[in-house]
This record gives C-alpha cells, sequence and structure tokens, in this order.
C-alpha cells in the first residue's frame, strides 16, 4: 500500500505527466479528474484603499470532478471545489459546488442540475483554459449568473457546425442551493446560437490544436427574467451583487454577441453585451438617486471586450492580451476600461501552466468596486 502511494504522489507532482483517473464495468464508466491553483498578487492600491493588503498569497483552487457515464445515452458530472468550501463560500456567484448534473443524450440532449449556464462564450470557456486569471466584468458573473440550476436543451447541426441551447433556470445562481431564490419562482430563459461555418471550434482561448487552415466561430446568446418579489420579503443583502444588477424584484434583458477565430496557434476572441434592467421599486440602488423616470425606469449596463492570444507551436510559451470597456450603469458617471496583458509557460502537455498577469486601469467609473489602479499576478494552474 505504502508503494502505491509513492507512485501515485510521483504521477500527481510530475510536471511532464496528465493524470486522469478512468475505469468502467460493463456499460457504465467514470472519470476523475483534479484542478489546483494558486497565486501571489502584488496592489498599486487606489488613494480611498490605503488600508487594504497590497500584496496576497492565495490557494485559488482544489477542484475535484467525478464524471460518470453509461450506454452513451446517460451521463452525470460532479464538481466541487475545496478551498470555497473551507471559506463557506456556499453562496452566491462562487459556490463551492461547481457542478451537479445529469444529461441524456437524445435527438435533443437533455441537461438538468447545477452547472453552466448557456451565455458568452468567454463565460463557458473553462478556467484553465481562458488564458487569464480573471474573467472580465462582462462575463464573470456580474451582469448574469454563470452558474445556476435549471434545464438545459441542447442541439447539434451540420457536423457540430451549428449547435442551439435553450434553458430555463432559478434565476438565483448559488443562492438557489440555499433555496434563497425569490418567491414568483419565474424560471430565467437563456439562449445561445453558435455558428462554425468552416468546422469544428474548441472552446479554449488558445489554439491549442496549431489549426492549418483558418477556422472562425460566432454566437448569440439572449436572455429574460422577470421577478415579483415583494418589498416585504426578506432576502440576503449581498443577493443583488455588488453593482445590484442580479434583479429579485423587476425584469431585465440580455442580449449579446461573441467571435472567436484561431489560425496557426493565434486565436482573437471578441464579445458584446447589453443589458436593460427595469426595476419595479422607484427606489431601487439601480437609480443611484437620480429620478427614475430617466429612460422610462430602465437602466442599461454593458460593453465590449477584445482578446489576443497566441502559442509558439514549437515552444511551451504563450502570450496574451485583453481591452475590456464597460458601462455597468447608465446612470452613474464614467466608464470603465482596463487592459490586462499575460505571459504563460505550459507543461503536463499543455493542461498545466504558470501564469503571469498584469492589469492596469485605464480609465474607471465612479461605481467601481476595485480598490486598486494595477495588479500583478503570478500564480500556477495545476489540473491532474
Amino acid at each position: 500500500m505504502k508503494k502505491a502511494l509513492v507512485i501515485f504522489f510521483l504521477f500527481v507532482f510530475r510536471g511532464d505527466v496528465f493524470l486522469q483517473i478512468s475505469f468502467s464495468s460493463g456499460e457504465s464508466a467514470w472519470e476523475f479528474s483534479s484542478l489546483f491553483s494558486s497565486y501571489y498578487s502584488h496592489h498599486v492600491l487606489n488613494s480611498s484603499a490605503a488600508n487594504q493588503p497590497t500584496n496576497t498569497l492565495k490557494l485559488k483552487d482544489a477542484r475535484f470532478k467525478l464524471k460518470g457515464f453509461y450506454k452513451n445515452r446517460f451521463s452525470y458530472t460532479f464538481e466541487f471545489d475545496v478551498i470555497d468550501a473551507l471559506n463557506r463560500s456556499f453562496l452566491g456567484d462562487d459556490p463551492a459546488l461547481l457542478e451537479a448534473n445529469f444529461t441524456w443524450n437524445g435527438p435533443v440532449d437533455l441537461c438538468f442540475g447545477f452547472g453552466k449556464t448557456p451565455y458568452s462564450l468567454s463565460s463557458m470557456i473553462p478556467f484553465k483554459a481562458r488564458g487569464f486569471w480573471q474573467r472580465s466584468s462582462l462575463t464573470n458573473g456580474t451582469l448574469f449568473y454563470r452558474r445556476d440550476l435549471g434545464l438545459t436543451l441542447s442541439k447539434s447541426f451540420l457536423n457540430k457546425k451549428l449547435k442551439v441551447f435553450l434553458g430555463g433556470y432559478s434565476g438565483s445562481g448559488g443562492w438557489v442551493l440555499q433555496h434563497m431564490s425569490s418567491p414568483s419562482e419565474i424560471p430565467e430563459a437563456m439562449a445561445r446560437v453558435e455558428f462554425s461555418p468552416l468546422g469544428y471550434i474548441t472552446n479554449t482561448a488558445f489554439d491549442l490544436e496549431n489549426t492549418a487552415r483558418p477556422l472562425f466561430k460566432v454566437g448569440l446568446n439572449a436572455c429574460y427574467s422577470n421577478k415579483s418579489t415583494p418589498l416585504t420579503f426578506a432576502l440576503d443583502s449581498t443577493l443583488p451583487g455588488d453593482y445590484f444588477l442580479h434583479l429579485t424584484n423587476g425584469s431585465k434583458t440580455g442580449y449579446g454577441a461573441d467571435l472567436m477565430f484561431k489560425y496557426k496557434g493565434l486565436s482573437l476572441l471578441g464579445e458584446l453585451h447589453q443589458f436593460a434592467l427595469q426595476p419595479n421599486d422607484s427606489n431601487n440602488a439601480l437609480f443611484v438617486s437620480q429620478d427614475p423616470l430617466i429612460h422610462n425606469g430602465v437602466v442599461f449596463s454593458g460593453g465590449y471586450t477584445l482578446e489576443a492570444h497566441y502559442l509558439f507551436s514549437k515552444l511551451k510559451y504563450g502570450v496574451s492580451a485583453r481591452f475590456e470597456e464597460h458601462n455597468l450603469n447608465d446612470l452613474a458617471t464614467g466608464i470603465q476600461r482596463n487592459i490586462r496583458l499575460a505571459l504563460h509557460y505550459f507543461f503536463n502537455q499543455r493542461r498545466s501552466s504558470v501564469q503571469f498577469n498584469a492589469t492596469h486601469v485605464l480609465e474607471e467609473e465612479s461605481l467601481s468596486v476595485l480598490p486598486w489602479k494595477q495588479q500583478f499576478r503570478l500564480g500556477l494552474i495545476h489540473s491532474f
């Protein structure tokens, strides 16, 4: 037994080995994998945040994932983050439970349970394959819940060149794990269509396949929710989010588009999103103490992001750059503009990496909750 444990740990911590435990029994099969990430960050703080720490050393993730299959017809996924569980982060935008769902593969694939919602390509790209430590504010869960409880229908056409997603969700994200949804219980609707006319293209920020011919994918997204929570109904005060964009009493309509291009190690990604929010209560924080009749009681939120990634095919290095511009509340003053650069060293068959990010705030909107104007982050993402 002791010898077996020694061999296991040698495989886990060797940088050039990818370990995924798979086993089967009859017509059933299971796969177990995990991911660890840790980083060190240095911040150049705003004058108003002088009392906050400038340096942070953090163990970010310790994820464990189990996938099960039966007769190529049924599958289930369970993924859990131990770090978030230890931090008691069971709710909100970053729950310890990442996936807990069941899928039936038929003429139309049906997935029921808790997991990612089909909105925004950047949001759907896995953490280890996205190219940056942090997602843009447009796609990190600020505007919409990236994970939620519900039912997703999906169907591929034209040899996977066209794929359609339709879904209904609680509209409360991770809060639904504690039944923190509004008492109206009206599902949030989401839809996505993506088309790659030249061939199937993977959901990774980098062109890991070093595609020999140009490939691109266009995606269109839409979502709608309408909740009617009585003002006397007790909800957690943090449920609406830092910018109050997760409406608990009112309607929200969102739409967006994304474009991905890959060719010989180069990949480009652009996204554009716009949301219209109409609170039912005239004293909602979204109105930032202004007359709710402005824009007929509707608040607009949105922006765009542009990314470029290049993977040196004969080396283990990659570079990334991202520009983002957004206005999370058109009634508030200012526009947020950030630029982010990244350097990558890949190993473990490019499933793991050492990653350095540098972020600079070019312009800050008045509602920004960022305590810093510059951030430098160096860390390790290791999957096995």
